[in-house]
């Protein structure tokens, strides 16, 4: 499902003198996230350009819901190719960006916080989906050094603060995530939306931070 962002006026913030990359970000899983950012523009809220996901086919068998499809490839290369013509079109490049996910169980991010608790067949369905984003997004013509991974606490800290990161529970934090987003941009999104803009936002602030 793709959506287009109708901007809204915000506020302005100052701006790099060169033009910057656009942003592609992924929330990878079953369901893929994505959202494009542009950072070149001044009202924060504009610099939501398009955003959706990508959802596995489901049937129902006695009670038990079962993937028909799951997003492949083809999906994946429709959403790169979409953000690399964006990216043509405003005469700039592309950058995508990827949610990494730790992969040791039993182990501890670096506030501490126990990840004991994550399902290693989760896990093991995410990096799959990491590592085909990124193998479709280099062979749609995205630059190796222009593909980036970044842990969740990383964007949660620029974006949902401290709060974001110590204490919560993955559904406080998801709801957070979801208020924090549809209030910034002005629309409705589902939780893995909400991460994906999230994270790309984040990713916008640090581009902008690094240019001026």
């Amino acid at each position: 499902m793709m959506k287009s962002h109708a901007p809204t006026i915000w506020m302005e913030k100052p701006m790099p003198n060169r033009k910057l990359d656009l942003i592609l970000a992924i929330d990878p899983g079953t369901t893929s996230a994505w959202s494009i950012h542009n950072p070149n523009l001044p009202i924060s809220k504009e610099q939501l350009l398009e955003y959706g996901f990508l959802k596995p086919i489901v049937k129902t068998v006695k009670g038990e819901k079962i993937p028909v499809s799951t997003p492949n490839g083809a999906d994946y290369m429709a959403v790169v190719k979409r953000a690399l013509y964006l990216a043509e079109q405003l005469c700039t490049n592309l950058e995508v960006v990827i949610e990494d996910q730790f992969v040791g169980v039993g182990t501890s991010d670096k506030f501490g916080k126990s990840r004991s608790n994550f399902n290693p067949k989760s896990v093991k369905v995410i990096m799959r989906s990491s590592g085909g984003w990124k193998f479709i997004a280099e062979a749609a013509g995205v630059a190796p050094e222009k593909i980036t991974f970044i842990y969740p606490v990383s964007w949660q800290s620029v974006i949902l603060g401290a709060s974001g990161n110590r204490g919560m529970k993955r559904d406080e934090l998801k709801k957070l995530s979801v208020m924090v987003a549809e209030s910034a941009f002005g629309v409705t999104l589902t939780e893995d939306e909400a991460d994906s803009v999230n994270m790309g936002r984040a990713r916008v602030v640090q581009a902008i931070m690094e240019a001026i």
